[in-house]
């Protein structure tokens, strides 16, 4: 959520004056404030909900108006009035930046900051969007549906497509659009955007998908109606169907699915497909054979990426999450699948093979199009177990996100507190504390906020790493360069066993350091150190060779390039020259070395040997 910034709210000249835990509203001139109120509501509804609200904002009856309110500017298309009137009501209930919210205004407070929440993300991210009352009713009609909607969505989100895609099917099934809203939100947020193709190594063979979403709906909604799904529809989330209907095929394919395939035995979906091991030795990675479809698959077998992809679109045919990973191993490029087993876990690793040491493999976040790690799979699953916990959580921390924006800044971190008092694994509380200790500079308590924050998160390496090197560069401020070093050296040595992708990236972070501060000798020695490091991970290494060359000649370090490459290479000839396209490549990466360096003779022999290789 970026939420738009707005103006302090002015103060009122009078003083403040607190009730015990209650709301501190001044309540002057409520009768002809209500009065006016009523006069206006035949004639603006709106204005109505605003008068009655900035008369006395904590009345019981007052509470539901801000929902109301909100889904009145959408529909008026009057958001900024909208939004005036609810950084009032925070002006009311905080009158200086050092308040921060009571008992009794932190209730209030969170139903206005939804209602906040939801009109500038509209104004911001929505564009044009014609709100019809019923559909905005339906949508955000209770506090549940509307915290359930603001819990969800996405700043990714193409909102005017998705509220369009609700819309059609809110008229397309008035029956059982209240059974199955959340398979309505799900379609929504994963087809508000043109959906990219599965895999990148279908050839020419991927099948057009003309079919309208009213017509996906119903593949789905009778799938789950008639309890032929695997799993039932009332155990899954919306996040979760967002991995089940991302299905860009005809749906004559899950069809196809549902007539020849057993919904049993996830695991074994992805070994049913025969390994084509000629296509490897032609090195014909692309799909050779025609239209790509899952018959065709099963009758001719295919590579890894074709046993994930037949093995996730069968889960999902039957209503089963399931997600295709892609990852970078030892022997190179590798594909998977993960499913939901049951309800209780994902299982994230079938036709994973240890020997490639393939550390993290990525899949395609069908509700934002982005890439998301395993890792972060498994993250956001155990969040789905805490479900309550987050969405409360979730709730004081979007109020903290407003607060912080609005400058309430006491207020916001305290609000933030509470938040993670709920659930210490949800993002949005840190990043208001981290910002909030960066504007004001405050490189110490930044420094321990995320040293917290990297205790909750020490289960999920991939969101540690990052928070990790954020602190290292608060220490950097405090002029701790030493500790810094520590913090990230520490880390490198924890995850290389197990995580080599990221011990990667936390020296690269140290070379950039080093490279910042002048000391190119030392940002050269920390790549060499990483390339000892990782010399088993075989063609992982072309990447950090071509950064090490770069390095080398920005830095003109050439002559050390050579001397180290030499004794490296000969290494690495020892581990993998079994290989002439092996020996090829080390004798390349000598070359460019060499040249960089201005070793024309010695260029000139390697060359030689090049040729050699060659006939």
């Amino acid at each position: 959520m970026r939420i738009p910034s707005y103006g302090r709210p002015r103060a009122t000249p009078t003083g403040r004056c607190r009730h015990g835990a209650g709301l501190a509203w001044r309540r002057g001139a409520v009768v002809l404030a209500l009065a006016l109120g009523s006069l206006q509501a035949a004639e603006d509804h709106l204005a109505a909900r605003r008068a009655r609200i900035l008369a006395d904002p904590g009345a019981p009856g007052v509470q539901g108006l801000y929902r109301e309110l909100a889904i009145e500017a959408l529909v008026a298309k009057r958001i900024p009035e909208g939004l005036e009137a609810l950084v009032k009501v925070f002006g009311q209930a905080l009158r200086s930046k050092t308040d921060v919210p009571s008992e009794g205004e932190l209730a209030v407070l969170l139903r206005v900051a939804d209602a906040f929440i939801l009109l500038a993300d509209t104004q911001e991210h929505g564009g044009e969007v014609s709100f019809r009352r019923e559909v905005a009713d339906w949508l955000f009609g209770s506090e549940s549906r509307l915290r359930g909607f603001l819990d969800i969505i996405s700043p990714q989100d193409d909102r005017p497509a998705a509220y369009r895609i609700v819309e059609t099917l809110f008229d397309h099934d008035p029956k059982g659009r209240d059974d199955y809203r959340r398979l309505i939100l799900a379609l929504a947020l994963v087809w508000d955007q043109p959906r990219p193709p599965p895999q990148p190594q279908m050839g020419n063979g991927q099948l057009p998908f003309t079919e309208a979403i009213t017509q996906r709906y119903d593949y789905f909604h009778d799938l789950y109606a008639s309890k032929r799904a695997d799993i039932p529809y009332a155990r899954l989330s919306v996040t979760a169907l967002t991995s089940v209907v991302d299905t860009p095929v005809p749906l004559s394919e899950l069809e196809w699915v549902r007539q020849n395939v057993r919904p049993t035995n996830w695991e074994r979906k992805f070994f049913d497909i025969r390994y084509d091991e000629r296509r490897i030795e032609r090195e014909a990675y692309q799909w050779p054979d025609g239209p790509y479809t899952l018959a065709a698959i099963k009758e001719k077998g295919g590579i890894c990426t074709d046993q994930a992809y037949y093995a996730t679109f069968c889960a999902r045919a039957y209503g089963v999450p399931a997600l295709l990973f892609v990852g970078e191993g030892r022997r190179g490029g590798h594909a998977w699948y993960g499913y939901m087993k049951g309800t209780e876990k994902w299982e994230m690793d079938v036709g994973r093979y240890t020997y490639d040491k393939l550390a993290t493999g990525y899949a395609l976040n069908a509700q934002t199009n982005q890439p998301m790690s395993d890792h972060e799979v498994s993250f956001l699953c155990d969040r789905a177990l805490h479900d309550d916990d987050f969405s409360a959580a979730a709730r004081l921390g979007r109020l903290a996100f407003v607060l912080w924006k609005l400058g309430y800044l006491a207020g916001a971190r305290q609000t933030a507190e509470r938040s993670l008092e709920r659930s210490p694994l949800y993002e949005l509380p840190w990043i208001v504390q981290e910002e909030i200790l960066k504007e004001a500079k405050d490189w110490r308590g930044l420094a321990d906020v995320l040293a917290r924050q990297a205790l909750a998160f020490r289960r999920y390496p991939d969101i540690l790493a990052g928070i990790d090197t954020r602190q290292a560069e608060a220490l950097r401020q405090l002029g701790d360069d030493a500790a810094a070093e520590r913090l990230l050296k520490r880390h490198v040595r924890n995850l290389n066993d197990h995580r080599d992708d990221l011990a990667r990236s936390l020296v690269s972070e140290q070379v950039r350091i080093a490279y910042e501060k002048g000391d190119y000798a030392g940002a050269r020695q920390q790549l060499e150190s990483l390339l000892k490091d990782q010399k088993q991970e075989g063609q992982k290494l072309a990447s950090l060779l071509d950064e090490y060359l770069k390095l080398t000649v920005d830095t003109r370090q050439t002559t050390e390039a050579v001397r180290f490459l030499k004794r490296y290479l000969a290494t690495l000839d020892t581990l993998y020259g079994d290989s002439e396209k092996n020996r090829a490549i080390f004798l390349n990466i000598m070359l460019q070395a060499l040249e960089n360096d201005g070793d024309q003779e010695e260029a000139a022999r390697v060359r030689k040997k090049l040729e050699r290789l060659r006939r």
